[in-house]
């Protein structure tokens, strides 16, 4: 049955603006992405399972002071039309002092957690990670402006410049013995070069203030930003919590890694349309038609893309870990198969809940957070006392879960149904999931002829063919979009 088209030709007109920040956006990113994936390897060869557990550990420190120290401010400088320059100012001064007060805070408490995670080692470890909050800090409103203008070239070529530099920085520093701690002092350099270039394309720049009170209405605003971001940091670390008190750096290592691996194109793939969708659904927030509009053509592109990318991910996940990271990391392969099952899910879950952030449905957002917490954390608890395989294949029981509460709240504040926001995901997932069984048995007649680079490769060509024939034949429809998506992305 023929299907049918996916968005009306009055909306072409509307896609300029936000192609233009795709293609800047998403050109940086997928060339700092790949080039910091070769710089990881080499660094994880040269790394223990205890390294990258003790800084997960640290992490559940400051990524948690991390979601705090703007208030809510950056989403609120972003959705409202006009900021006066002086409100602008305040919000640099009363961010940098918020953080610096949650940088002491970690400090205070950096013996009671390593007390706590059994490890001496992450004490010294959150005194020095504690400088990230001051210097994130002064990216907070740079990179809110930059967005609110659109100015995606800037934005594209800060944080791509800042990841190469810090992978560099960590590979040299790995190579020269520092452990655990050239993972810190690379991410410390990495924020740093981030904020510099930032604040360098920032054409009026803030003055900094003490008008705190200008700040209340955009602190009031931003509120439930807060509590949904901590919401998303209690149950998107849970697991990590657990698994670092149970089982120490060593088990935690592992699951972190795969955990990172997993989730780092996820990462890239949600800071590139995010960027460009959020500002775009507030500037139509007048509009229910455009956006409701808008947000098929999000699902649509993104299924098409992620279904396949991750599940491949993960089949080839078996062949590609031992041959890149060496056999010690073997105990990556299937925390990272349970990840890469549910991160189509979590792709779309993240590019719907911008959308609702840029068209001012907060509070939807914090609900659906809400019922995250109430299903995963449960779950956690359980699976997490089995090791770290268990606490991986609890998202996949979980996830899907939350996915379907979330996508009923948001199609009630679209006004529209839910399977309207599910059909165009089932023919991407079926197409996906018919190329991993065809990779699949490829790759088990294979294993026995050893060459697993060469195996590897042609695993990836075969996937990617397979999945390219069936959209063609199964999802036309679905399949010109993203080819024209494609051809806008790369018209100049």
């Amino acid at each position: 049955m023929a299907q049918e088209p996916l968005r009306s030709p009055q909306s072409v007109g509307r896609l300029d603006s936000a192609m233009h920040g795709l293609r800047w956006i998403g050109t940086a990113r997928i060339f700092a992405q790949l080039v910091t994936w070769g710089l990881t390897a080499f660094t994880v060869r040269l790394l223990e399972p205890r390294d990258y557990g003790i800084v997960a550990t640290s992490g559940l420190f400051t990524v948690l002071a991390g979601l705090l120290l703007d208030g809510g401010l950056s989403v609120v400088l972003i959705s409202r039309r006009e900021i006066s320059a002086e409100v602008k100012g305040a919000a640099v001064s009363g961010v940098l002092m918020v953080s610096i007060v949650l940088a002491a805070l970690i400090v205070a408490i950096a013996p009671a957690g390593g007390t706590f995670f059994h490890s001496q080692a992450v004490v010294n470890v959150l005194r020095v990670s504690a400088l990230q909050l001051p210097l994130t800090a002064l990216t907070v409103v740079p990179s809110a402006l930059l967005a609110k203008q659109m100015k995606f070239r800037e934005m594209a070529l800060a944080q791509s410049l800042a990841s190469v530099i810090q992978g560099v920085a960590t590979l040299i520093m790995a190579h020269a013995g520092a452990a655990y701690w050239s993972l810190i002092w690379g991410t410390l350099l990495g924020i740093c070069v981030r904020a510099a270039v930032q604040w360098m394309y920032l054409r009026d720049r803030p003055k900094p203030n003490l008008n705190m009170k200008a700040l209340r209405p955009l602190w009031a605003s931003g509120s439930q930003m807060v509590g949904q971001r901590v919401l998303y940091f209690i149950t998107g670390d849970f697991d990590t919590f657990l698994l670092g008190r149970l089982g120490g750096p060593i088990v935690l290592g592992s699951y972190s890694l795969a955990k990172t691996l997993s989730h780092s194109m996820l990462d890239q793939l949600s800071g590139i349309v995010n960027q460009v969708s959020m500002p775009a659904f507030a500037a139509k927030i007048d509009d229910d038609n455009a956006q409701v509009e808008g947000l098929l053509l999000v699902i649509s592109a993104a299924s098409t893309l992620v279904f396949p990318l991750f599940w491949l991910m993960g089949i080839l996940s078996q062949v590609a870990f031992p041959l890149v990271f060496g056999p010690r990391w073997t105990n990556l392969i299937v925390p990272f198969m349970a990840f890469t099952c549910i991160l189509p899910l979590r792709s779309v879950y993240t590019l719907l809940d911008s959308a609702i952030v840029g068209a001012g449905h907060i509070p939807t957002t914090f609900k659906n957070m809400i019922t995250w917490a109430a299903i995963m954390i449960p779950l956690l608890s359980i699976g997490a006392r089995f090791g770290a395989n268990a606490a991986a294949l609890t998202w996949v029981i979980g996830f899907p879960i939350v996915f379907g509460f979330a996508t009923w709240r948001i199609a009630r504040a679209f006004k529209t149904g839910v399977p309207l926001l599910l059909r165009p995901m089932l023919r991407p997932a079926l197409c996906a999931a018919a190329s991993c069984v065809v990779v699949e048995i490829v790759q088990l007649q294979m294993k026995q002829y050893g060459y697993p680079a060469a195996q590897l490769a042609f695993e990836i060509a075969i996937g990617g063919a397979c999945y390219w024939a069936f959209m063609r034949q199964y999802a036309r429809a679905q399949y010109d979009l993203v080819m024209g998506l494609t051809r806008r992305l790369l018209r100049r």
